[in-house]
């Protein structure tokens, strides 16, 4: 604790809280424990009032709590259990000192391995496994681990036999067989293996009925890991939750039904489901407006992207109940795409995605809005397609995307338009190596953003396009190609000066030819690649304030748009998210952020995600 506050014993050391939140909210300083629990030192005999008498398990905490109830997890604790809030007004703390308290799904099996077939499948061994509730969706998946790990999971039994791992007769339904490959007798050969037992480690909230439990609090520093139901590790109802370590869930690692969430990380995900990690939610009611502040969603470093269709933020609009906004502030994500929402309102601001599967952002909200984002892809697009910066699939009415800075080694700016939208792009620079940046479809307003790719810079646009004062880069030609109402302007030297007179749109905006964009090149576009270094590819956006451009004349300007009077450094991000200050800062980005790669620097990050340094 800081040194103003020495004479501060344990008990009272709990939660030191931000004293006033977004908006105005003002919170406790301090939450002191009524209901104390330690799997230690605890004794289910205990009253629980008091560390000296703290209950020793969560399913007595849970059966002595009652509203109000401010139940403390003592830390060093590990817990094999699960939490239900039955009351409203209900906080779950921490206390004490040590390692973060840890609330596991899995059970440890030691007996009851037997062998099916031990001519044909010699080394491999089963056992009947029971989940503690019935599953609900298909998405809740078992899970076993031997010796801390995930091995992968076989096809077959002959498949188990031949190549290891782990099968199972149903990942889905309560009771099934699990089967292991062993050498040895698994019941006596000292390994320890687990298999997922409960749904949820803390649970506000069901996937069927709207929580009537309201003041839902639970403050970390606590970790979640290895729950098997739809919303496994964190099922909140209307509340509160921050500074929570979530572990190998399935499709889901937590649910909120709004209000606030904080600083939460999640890792480490079902290989046999494409997850949604935080999700906002509401079955009933008319309609939610989650904010969910510097979530991280993290595969591993070194890590292989998760595939198909997922995302660390989904804002899930169920049973069409007319879903409000969903706003995600600070998120961050690695190895999954950013964000998918059918809100009335998406919000991502001041996000990063490192090396998404397949898309930055994709929504089918009425409205959507993304400012000040950062995406890197550095490793080859995993789909095969590239990456969609800014949407996979855009159907909403209206979509804003301001200074947005993207370097992908393929993709699109946003793709697969719908008529009717209206894409508004400000401030942007998307830099992409591979193919096109594709804006087919829709209304465009583009304007202030550089497009800086390997291929038509805009591609399949329409009359209804407008756009001034952009930089347009075709990587390794002399003039931009582009697609206009249908009509390609490819002709060498004239293409842009083509496309100008025809359409009567970019008439300011102004194009860069090859020869200058050679590292060292005092006329490079990026200041990073003037300088000598890496530019785009190191997160440094920043605009070489007398780098040479071609106006639609093909004249030749140092540092001016083609009106001779702007300054190109207008173009690309005017401001950015500082992941270490928490604020906005003036000027483009100039690096990526490092995100935590291993448990323990996760952990590192959620007992002290303030003192994290992204920058290092």
């Amino acid at each position: 604790m800081p040194a103003i506050f020495p004479a501060l014993q344990p008990a009272l050391q709990i939660a030191l809280q931000v004293a006033a939140g977004a908006g105005g909210n003002t919170r406790p300083l301090f939450l002191v424990p009524n209901l104390y629990v330690d799997s230690v030192n605890g004794n289910d005999t205990n009253s629980g009032t008091s560390m000296a008498l703290a209950k020793r398990t969560l399913a007595s905490a849970q059966s002595a709590s009652a509203a109000g109830s401010r139940i403390g997890l003592a830390r060093g604790g590990y817990w094999r259990e699960q939490f239900n809030i039955t009351a409203d007004n209900i906080k779950i703390l921490t206390y004490g000192s040590g390692a973060m308290p840890v609330i596991d799904g899995a059970d440890i099996v030691t007996t009851g391995w037997t062998q099916p077939d031990s001519v044909t499948y010699p080394n491999v061994w089963s056992r009947s496994w029971t989940r503690a509730s019935a599953t609900t969706t298909a998405s809740e998946m078992l899970g076993y681990w031997e010796a801390g790990v995930r091995p992968r999971y076989a096809s077959s039994l002959a498949d188990l036999q031949t190549n290891g791992g782990w099968y199972t007769t149903s990942l889905t339904t309560q009771t099934s067989t699990v089967s292991i490959k062993s050498t040895a007798d698994p019941n006596s050969d000292g390994i320890l293996r687990e298999i997922t037992k409960r749904h949820y480690g803390i649970q506000g909230h069901t996937n069927t009925l709207l929580s009537t439990k309201t003041g839902q609090r639970v403050f970390g520093p606590i970790e979640i890991k290895r729950c098997v139901g739809h919303y496994n590790a964190l099922s909140m109802g209307q509340g509160w939750a921050k500074r929570m370590f979530l572990r190998d869930g399935n499709i889901h690692h937590m649910v909120s039904e709004g209000e606030r969430v904080d600083d939460i990380l999640a890792t480490e995900y079902s290989p046999a489901i494409a997850p949604s990690v935080f999700v906002g939610y509401r079955d009933a009611g008319t309609g939610f407006n989650p904010v969910f502040t510097r979530l991280l969603a993290l595969m591993p470093g070194g890590a292989s992207r998760v595939t198909g269709s997922n995302s660390a933020f989904y804002g899930h609009s169920a049973l069409a109940q007319g879903v409000g906004s969903f706003t995600v502030d600070a998120g961050m994500c690695r190895g999954l795409n950013l964000a998918n929402a059918s809100a009335q309102r998406l919000t991502l601001k001041n996000c990063y995605c490192e090396d998404p599967y397949d898309y930055h952002m994709g929504s089918t909200s009425v409205l959507t809005e993304v400012f000040r984002s950062l995406v890197k892809e550095t490793v080859a697009s995993a789909n095969g397609t590239g990456v969609s910066v800014l949407s996979k699939s855009l159907t909403t009415t209206t979509f804003t995307a301001e200074s947005v800075a993207s370097y992908t080694l393929k993709g699109a700016a946003v793709r697969n338009v719908t008529g009717g939208t209206k894409p508004v792009m400000r401030d942007c620079a998307i830099v992409t190596g591979g193919s096109a940046i594709g804006m087919s479809g829709g209304e465009y307003d583009l304007a202030y953003s550089v497009l800086y790719c390997a291929g038509r810079p805009m591609d399949a646009i329409t009359n209804l396009h407008v756009a001034d004062y952009n930089v347009l880069y075709f990587i390794g030609q002399t003039n931009p190609i582009l697609q206009w109402n249908g009509t390609l302007y490819s002709s060498g030297t004239t293409a842009f000066q083509s496309y100008v007179a025809a359409s009567g749109q970019d008439q300011n905006s102004v194009y860069l030819k090859a020869a200058d964009q050679t590292s060292g090149n005092a006329l490079a576009f990026w200041l990073g690649i003037a300088e000598g270094g890496a530019g785009p590819s190191n997160g440094d956006f920043r605009i070489n304030p007398v780098c040479r451009v071609y106006d639609k004349n093909n004249t030749a300007r140092i540092g001016v748009f083609g009106d001779g009077v702007t300054p190109i450094t207008r173009a690309g991000p005017q401001v950015h998210w500082d992941y270490n200050l928490r604020a906005i800062v003036p000027g483009p980005p100039i690096k990526f952020p490092t995100l935590p790669a291993t448990v323990m620097e996760m952990r590192s990050y959620i007992e002290n995600p303030v003192g994290w340094n992204f920058y290092p």
